[in-house]
């Protein structure tokens, strides 16, 4: 079995190794330099991409969807559920969760704090979130 994270932060820190920890939810790898994290690229995928990020982005992404072109299942969390009618919302901004959502087979694991009533209050959670994550509103 191949786990390959689709984010691409929490990628590097998987291509880093078992040890790594994130410092932040929306950047996981903000305690890493470049340099640090471009040297982590080339030892785990065997390549000489330079530290610069646009390269290091570039050749995990193109790694990632090749990965996934031959993935038969995807796994994602949801931001929250709307248990009226079973509506889910998704928070991204890689477009990694719409990849995965088109596969065969998508699971989705949610906690039971992530059900609300409605829609609406979907949209409520997706917010705080948001603050929680960046400490500024939208």
């Amino acid at each position: 079995m191949d786990i390959v994270e689709t984010d691409l932060g929490d990628r590097i820190l998987q291509l880093k190794g078992k040890d790594s920890k994130p410092t932040h939810p929306i950047g996981p790898v903000s305690h890493l330099n470049v340099e640090n994290i471009a040297k982590s690229v080339n030892e785990a995928m065997n390549t000489d991409v330079p530290a610069e990020p646009k390269f290091i982005m570039e050749i995990i992404r193109d790694d990632v969807l090749t990965r996934l072109e031959k993935a038969n299942i995807g796994i994602s969390g949801a931001n929250a559920v709307a248990s009226e009618d079973g509506s889910l919302v998704f928070v991204h901004n890689e477009g990694n969760i719409s990849l995965i959502s088109l596969m065969k087979i998508h699971i989705i694991v949610v906690g039971i704090d992530k059900f609300v009533r409605t829609i609406e209050d979907t949209i409520s959670i997706a917010k705080l979130e948001t603050i929680y994550a960046t400490k500024r509103p939208k």
